[in-house]
C-alpha cells in the first residue's frame, strides 16, 4: 500500500504539470490573436505635417471597421482649446472628426480613441500645423483622452 500512495503523488503531480503546459500552450496561442488589433493605414493631415489650409475635417484610417461605442476625437490647439465640431464620426474603418467653421491658422494635436474590430480600445495622437503656422509649432502628441 505504501508503494501505490508514493505513484499516486507522483502521477498527480504530472498530471498537474501536464494541465498546466497545457493551459499555457494554449494561452500563448491567444495572446497573439488578441494583440492584433486594428492597425493605423493612414492620418489626414499626416502627423507633423503642414498644410495650407485648416482641413474641414481631420481622419484616421484602420484597418478593419471600427465598433461603434466609445469613440472620440479632440483636435486641440496650443492654448487646449477643442475644435472639433460635435462627435466622432465612425464610417466603416475610418474615424472623422469635423472641425469648427473658422477654425483658425495654427498647430493641433489631434487625440483619438476607439474600439478596434476585436472589441479593444485603442488610441493615439498626431500633430499637424495649418495656414500661416510655422511648421516647427507642432505640439508634441501628450495627454491621454479620458472619457466625457
Amino acid at each position: 500500500m505504501t508503494r501505490s500512495r508514493t505513484r499516486r503523488p507522483a502521477a498527480r503531480m504530472a498530471l498537474v504539470a501536464a494541465a498546466a503546459f497545457f493551459t499555457f500552450a494554449a494561452a500563448g496561442l491567444d495572446a497573439s490573436a488578441a494583440q492584433a488589433h486594428d492597425q493605423i493605414l493612414e492620418q489626414t493631415p499626416t502627423d507633423a505635417t503642414h498644410v495650407a489650409l485648416v482641413p474641414d475635417e481631420v481622419t484616421v484610417l484602420f484597418s478593419n471597421d471600427l465598433i461603434e461605442v466609445g469613440a472620440v476625437m479632440l483636435v486641440v490647439d496650443t492654448n487646449e482649446v477643442d475644435w472639433a465640431d460635435g462627435p466622432v464620426q465612425l464610417r466603416g474603418p475610418i474615424a472623422a472628426q469635423p472641425l469648427k467653421p473658422n477654425t483658425p491658422d495654427g498647430a493641433y494635436t489631434v487625440r483619438w480613441r476607439v474600439v478596434s474590430s476585436d472589441g479593444h480600445p485603442i488610441s493615439g495622437a498626431f500633430s499637424f500645423t495649418a495656414g500661416n503656422s510655422a511648421p516647427s509649432q507642432a505640439q508634441q502628441p501628450t495627454a491621454a483622452i479620458t472619457p466625457p
